[in-house]
């Protein structure tokens, strides 16, 4: 059965734009005016999504599993907060997909204490413990 995360890399790969390359000519081409001025119109907004509450689902929750080394350390989420935040969630999760029909998101890449950042940031927006410091090589200024 294939996973949300397989299909969202997939999805990634197939859908990445090409770039062609303009080289600048003095012989007249096509007229490309249409496509210009298609390309400058402001795009409208999307619709902003209503900030999720304690008060609409307060005991629909997933598991975010941070599974490095096969740790299996397990997170319990409000489903409506991890969906809220994160498009690859809500789309895992509301699918017929393993991650929808089991409610929990793998992470075998990851240990517990990134995806305990990542939980942190559901509920929060904000991820505490990050240090800066200077990278070997960087320029200082």
């Amino acid at each position: 059965m294939r996973t949300a995360q397989t299909f969202m890399e997939q999805s990634v790969q197939e859908s990445a734009p090409s770039i062609a390359m303009a080289t600048p000519s003095n012989e007249e081409g096509p007229d490309t005016t249409a496509a210009t001025s298609q390309m400058s119109k402001p795009e409208s907004k999307p619709e902003k999504k209503k900030r999720p509450n304690f008060k609409e689902n307060p005991t629909q929750f997933i598991t975010l599993i941070a599974d490095k080394d096969n740790a299996g350390v397990k997170f319990g989420v409000h489903k409506d907060f991890a969906c809220h935040y994160s498009p690859v969630l809500e789309a895992a999760f509301n699918s017929d997909f393993t991650e929808g029909q089991t409610q929990s998101y793998n992470f075998p890449e990851y240990e517990a204490d990134v995806i305990r950042a990542l939980v942190e940031w559901i509920y929060t927006q904000k991820i505490s413990g990050i240090t800066s410091r200077p990278i070997p090589g960087g320029n200082s200024s």
